[in-house]
C-alpha cells in the first residue's frame, strides 16, 4: 500500500473521523504506519454523559442477541422504561431492518396486560420509524423534531437502524436525543464477500508470524467485531452533539458487557457501567437529569415478564410446554398468554429474524435536482386502488382517492415505504405459501356477512384516510398503489396491519372491498389472528 500511494504521487495522508476508534485495530487493518496519531477526548464533560450495558430483562431473560439466540423481543421492557425515566427525544437503533421489522411486527400484535405492546410504548411517547427514502425520511425527521419541542408534552421516540441514514450525519440537537439506545450489534453478514475476502487476507497474514508479532496484526474474528462496533459507536454520536449537550446511552444486548472498553468511544468509557436490568439503571438515571433541574416522572407500575410466574423460560425452546403447564392451573397471571406466547405468533417472530442480518445498500446521492422531481411527484401523487367485479358500480372517483383498472402513470420506487420488509426469497416463498393454504379454509357465511358490512365506498373510505396523520396516510396510499401495479398482497397486508392496529381499525376492515377474490381468504384469516371477527 505504501509504494502504491508514493507511486500515486501522494505524500502526506491524513485520516480524521469520529468513530475510528479503536485505532490500533484500524491502523492493522489499513497496513500503514501513522507515526502521529490523536485521540481527542469529547467537548462535553465526562459528567454529561451517562453509559449502560443491560444484560438481562426485568424478568432475568438473557437479552443475547446471537444468531441461534435472539430475545431482541424482549428489548421492549428496556424501551417502555426508558420512555418513562428519558424526557424529550430518544433514537432507537436496531442493528438491521429484519430485526427492527421483526419486533415491530411482534409488538404491535402481542398485548402487555390488557394492551398491546405497541400501545404502551406510544402511551408515554409518540413514535416514528425510519423509512427508506430520503424524501420521507425528511417529512418523519419534521414530525419528530415537532413533537419532541412541544410545550407540555412527552417527547417522541424514533426507531431507526445503525448505519442507515439517521445514524450518518444527521444531528439531533438538545432535547431532540436526550437518549439512545442499541439493541443488538450490527454484524455484516459473513457470507458478504467483502467480508470472507478480508478474513481471508487477516488470516493469511497472520500466518506464519512470530508469536511476538501477532500483536501487531489485527486477526480476522478480532476485526469483524471492531467493524460491527463502529456501527454502534456512529449511533451512539447522535446522543452529544455539542459541549453543553448531555444525555444518556443504552446498549441491549448482553455481550456488550464483556466488551473491552477500548471498543467505545473514549468519551464515554468512564460513565459506561454493567447493569443487571433496566430497573437497576433507573435510579441512575433519574439523578442524571434531577442534577439538571429536568423533572422526570416515573411510573411505578411494575412491568412484569414470564419469568416473573417461572424460571424455566430461560430456555425459549421450552416455552411453549410451560405455557400449556400454566394454563391448566388456576393462577391468574397479569399477562394475555395467549396472544403473547401463542405457537403462531412465536413461530412467525422466529422465522421472521430466522436470517442473516442486511443492511440494505444506500441509495445513491440524488442531486438538487432530483430531490424537487421526487418532491412534485408526491404533490401529484394520486392513489389507485385495486376493484372487484362486483363494485364497479360503486367505487367513484375523487379528489384523493382515485380507483382506476388501468395502470398506474406514477410508478414508485421500491423504497418509496416507511415499513421496510427486508424478506429473503425464503421468506417470501414462505409467506406465499401461506396466503396458498388460506385459500383452502373455509370462510364462515356470518364472517362474509360481516365483512360486507366493512366495506366502504371509494369517497367513505377517502374520508377515513384524511383523519389520520398525514405520514401514515402516504405510507397507507402508496401501498394501495404497489397493490393496484403488482398484486403483491403480502406487502400490502403487512403495511395496513403495522400502520393501523390498534387504533385505525376501521381503515383495515374497509380495505376488504378493495382486495382481488383470491386475496380475500387470506384477509380473513388475518383479521381472526387479530380478534376482528
Amino acid at each position: 500500500m505504501p509504494w502504491y500511494l508514493q507511486s500515486c504521487g501522494v505524500r502526506s495522508v491524513i485520516v480524521t473521523s469520529g468513530t475510528l476508534s479503536p485505532l490500533d485495530s484500524f491502523v492493522n487493518s489499513l497496513g500503514i504506519s501513522f507515526p502521529i496519531t490523536l485521540e481527542n477526548e469529547h467537548a462535553a464533560n465526562l459528567d454529561q454523559i451517562l453509559g449502560a450495558r443491560i444484560r438481562f430483562s426485568q424478568g432475568g431473560i438473557d437479552l443475547c442477541g446471537t444468531f441461534h439466540k435472539r430475545i431482541y423481543l424482549w428489548s421492549w421492557e428496556v424501551i417502555i422504561r426508558a420512555c418513562q425515566i428519558i424526557p424529550g427525544g430518544i433514537l432507537v437503533f436496531f442493528s438491521s431492518y429484519v430485526v427492527m421489522n421483526s419486533c415491530l411486527k411482534f409488538w404491535k400484535t402481542a398485548k402487555f396486560g390488557a394492551t398491546f405492546m405497541w400501545e404502551a410504548i406510544t402511551t408515554h411517547k409518540e413514535a416514528f420509524i425510519e423509512p427508506k427514502s430520503k424524501l420521507e425520511l425528511k417529512a418523519v425527521l419534521l414530525q419528530f423534531r415537532q413533537k419532541v419541542r412541544e410545550g407540555g408534552g412527552n417527547g417522541a421516540i424514533l426507531f431507526a437502524v445503525c448505519r442507515a441514514k439517521v445514524s450518518e450525519g444527521i444531528d439531533f440537537l438538545d432535547s431532540e436525543s436526550r437518549g439512545v439506545i442499541v439493541i443488538g450489534i450490527p454484524y455484516a453478514p459473513t457470507t458478504n464477500p467483502r467480508i470472507e475476502l478480508k478474513k481471508q487476507f487477516l488470516t493469511k497474514e497472520r500466518n506464519g508470524v512470530a508469536k511476538k508479532e501477532l500483536k501487531k496484526n489485527i486477526s480476522a474474528d478480532e476485526w469483524y467485531q471492531v467493524d460491527a462496533i463502529r456501527g454502534v459507536n456512529q449511533a451512539i454520536g447522535r446522543v452529544l452533539r455539542h459541549k453543553d449537550d448531555f444525555g444518556v446511552v443504552i446498549l441491549v444486548d448482553s455481550r456488550f458487557c464483556s466488551m473491552p472498553s477500548k471498543r467505545f468511544p473514549s468519551w464515554m468509557r468512564e460513565s459506561l457501567k454493567n447493569y443487571q436490568n433496566i430497573g437497576h439503571f433507573e435510579n441512575d438515571c433519574k439523578q442524571f437529569f434531577k442534577k439538571r433541574n429536568i423533572e422526570v416522572c416515573v411510573n411505578q407500575r411494575t412491568i412484569l415478564s414470564p419469568m416473573t410466574m417461572a424460571p424455566e423460560f430461560v430456555c425459549s425452546r421450552k416455552r411453549n410446554e410451560i405455557l400449556k403447564q400454566k394454563k391448566t392451573n388456576n393462577e391468574s397471571l397479569p399477562f394475555d398468554i395467549d396472544a403473547l406466547y401463542s405457537s403462531e405468533a412465536v413461530a412467525a417472530f422466529e422465522k421472521s429474524i430466522g436470517v442473516e442480518d442486511t443492511v440494505s445498500k444506500r441509495p445513491k446521492r440524488s442531486c438538487i435536482f432530483e430531490e424537487l422531481e421526487e418532491a412534485k411527484m408526491l404533490n401529484e401523487l394520486v392513489d389507485v386502488a385495486h376493484p372487484t367485479d362486483n363494485d364497479d358500480s360503486n367505487i367513484q372517483s375523487c379528489s384523493g382517492l382515485m380507483v382506476r383498472k388501468t395502470k398506474p402513470k406514477l410508478r414508485l420506487k421500491s423504497n418509496a415505504s416507511l415499513l421496510i420488509k427486508s424478506q429473503s426469497r425464503a421468506e417470501m416463498d414462505a409467506s406465499e405459501g401461506k396466503i396458498k393454504e388460506h385459500k383452502s379454509l373455509p370462510v364462515l357465511q356470518s364472517d362474509e356477512n360481516t365483512m360486507a358490512a366493512w366495506q366502504k365506498s371509494a369517497v367513505e373510505y377517502n374520508r377515513l384516510l384524511q383523519s389520520i396523520e398525514k405520514s401514515k396516510r402516504i405510507i397507507l396510499k402508496m401501498a394501495l398503489i404497489n397493490y393496484a401495479t403488482d398484486n403483491n398482497f403480502q406487502t400490502l397486508i403487512s403495511t395496513f396491519t403495522m400502520e393501523t392496529v390498534p387504533n385505525h381499525l376501521e381503515l383495515l376492515k374497509g380495505l376488504y372491498g378493495y382486495l382481488q377474490a383470491n386475496h380475500r381468504p387470506g384477509f380473513v384469516s388475518i383479521c381472526r389472528q387479530l380478534k376482528l371477527l
